[in-house]
């Protein structure tokens, strides 16, 4: 009984390795007709009539249209990153908390060849000391200036 049992169990092994052979080699096979088929679609993208016809241009363009149907942009893609990292913060916990300032809250201005380290502003690219430097730093001095007048 239990040379069966070895012996079943062999087979079963033997039968695993051959299944994941075939889809390492069905993947490579997809992989590779893939490539040849953008390949072929990008290049014919960018021919005249003698390319692709009218109704095949269209279906294309429809796909790459479906393809980034559900891409989020402008604030909706801000907010939806800014849960995103809320929710890895909440999960991971302390180990990410290193990390929360994201590159894109840096300012990107350079000062003799370096790049400021300064958080930026919201919704802007530079930070408050970089600010004068920018086409915006009018409307924020002018905004400021506003707002203590106001005060006042």
């Amino acid at each position: 009984m239990r040379e069966k049992l070895i012996r079943l169990q062999s087979l079963y092994i033997d039968q695993f390795k051959r299944l994941q052979h075939l889809l390492k080699e069905k993947k490579r096979r997809y992989l590779h007709n893939r490539k040849v088929e953008h390949e072929a679609l990008g290049n014919s993208l960018l021919t005249g009539p003698e390319g692709l016809l009218a109704k095949e241009r269209e279906n294309l363009k429809r796909l790459k249209c479906l393809r980034r149907y559900r891409q989020r942009y402008g604030v909706e893609a801000l907010l939806h990153r800014q849960l995103k990292e809320r929710r890895m913060l909440a999960t991971d916990g302390a180990a990410q908390q290193a990390h929360t300032t994201r590159s894109s809250q840096r300012c990107l201005a350079f000062v003799d060849d370096v790049r400021c380290s300064n958080q930026s502003l919201p919704m802007t690219r530079h930070c408050l000391t970089q600010k004068d430097a920018t086409a915006i730093g009018d409307l924020l001095s002018l905004y400021s200036g506003l707002m203590e007048t106001a005060l006042d």
